[in-house]
């Protein structure tokens, strides 16, 4: 669910934006100064058919940023649930805005797993930690900190002793709460590859992940080498 692609662009409309980026929906937020602040409008719109899903104006104080996001997140997955005529029953036990804190736990966390850097991954982790306490059946909390714990474990910035346990714990809750989070596959994907060594069920896994979300390129450069490691284990044997 949440590999994130932000795209920032200034003077280009959004529905050639989203052609050019070939994606379905493009969510376009324009700011400007107003008497108390400033104002942000954004709307969700739909690319293949050129419309607009829904629109709303903000007027929010820097201590609303995060609320806003809460809002915003709320209201696009709203509009794309009308759009596809989802059922809300059938997401409702992944919701993970449940909790209002424990939602913002999570946006605080992503926040600062996109910004990269040991001391970034530190805080998300912590901040993914309190989004599962808030809300322990919200698949992307428990993937969020999976993908957290994974990058401080192979990046040497926490013993494999201790952040080995939690990725695995994390990666297979994410998995057992929404058994199509392509994240949770991809975590699992690392742990069989980098951690067990298991090049088979890596292989599987990062298909799966890939299968569940094929417009992230980042997931492709990784088969190579796990077919090298396979084919030089058969030449061993």
């Amino acid at each position: 669910m949440y590999r994130r692609t932000r795209f920032v662009v200034r003077g280009v409309d959004a529905i050639d934006a989203g052609r050019t980026l070939k994606v379905a929906f493009v969510i376009e937020g324009r700011i400007r100064e107003s008497e108390n602040g400033f104002k942000v409008a954004m709307r969700l719109v739909d690319v293949l058919k050129g419309a607009e899903l829904w629109n709303h104006e903000y007027e929010p104080s820097v201590r609303d940023v995060f609320e806003i996001q809460i809002d915003i997140s709320n209201a696009v997955a709203s509009a794309l649930k009308r759009e596809f005529n989802v059922d809300e029953r059938a997401t409702q036990s992944n919701n993970c805005r449940a909790d209002r804190s424990g939602y913002e736990f999570f946006l605080r966390g992503l926040k600062h797993l996109d910004e990269r850097g040991p001391e970034q991954w530190k805080k998300a982790v912590e901040y993914f930690k309190k989004a599962v306490e808030k809300s322990p059946d919200c698949a992307a909390a428990h993937e969020g900190l999976a993908s957290g714990m994974g990058l401080l474990s192979l990046n040497g910035i926490i013993s494999p002793q201790e952040s080995v346990p939690q990725w695995r714990d994390a990666a297979s809750k994410a998995l057992m709460l929404d058994s199509s989070n392509s994240e949770g596959h991809f975590n699992r994907a690392n742990l069989s590859f980098y951690v067990d060594w298991k090049w088979v069920q890596a292989e599987s896994e990062y298909l799966n992940a890939i299968k569940l979300n094929p417009s992230d390129a980042s997931r492709f450069p990784i088969l190579q080498p796990v077919s090298c490691c396979q084919a030089s284990t058969r030449g061993s044997n």
